[in-house]
């Protein structure tokens, strides 16, 4: 999906967890991510690891349809890509 003229990409991407749970995550380092991408992401307490499932514009309409927000400030952040060890250590739980 294209992103419409004048406007910016859109900063959110839903993230896939091991449990099938889904969530939304905000871009704030404009990390170049892609369908399947691992990556980790702020938890409470601490960072989860989960992989990338929607990401553009598809992502907010994912939002509105679930009644999130875009400009709401309780979307966590995705950290950065997974690192080997940051894998190594996912698949292990």
């Amino acid at each position: 999906m294209q992103v419409p003229e004048g406007n910016e990409l859109f900063d959110c991407v839903e993230i896939r967890f091991k449990n099938g749970r889904k969530s939304f995550y905000r871009n704030v380092n404009n990390l170049s991510l892609l369908y399947g991408d691992a990556v980790a992401v702020e938890a409470s307490p601490g960072h989860d690891m989960g992989t990338v499932s929607v990401t553009g514009e598809l992502v907010r309409l994912q939002m509105k349809k679930n009644n999130i927000e875009a400009d709401d400030e309780g979307i966590k952040k995705v950290y950065r890509k997974a690192s080997q060890n940051d894998l190594k250590k996912w698949e292990d739980v």
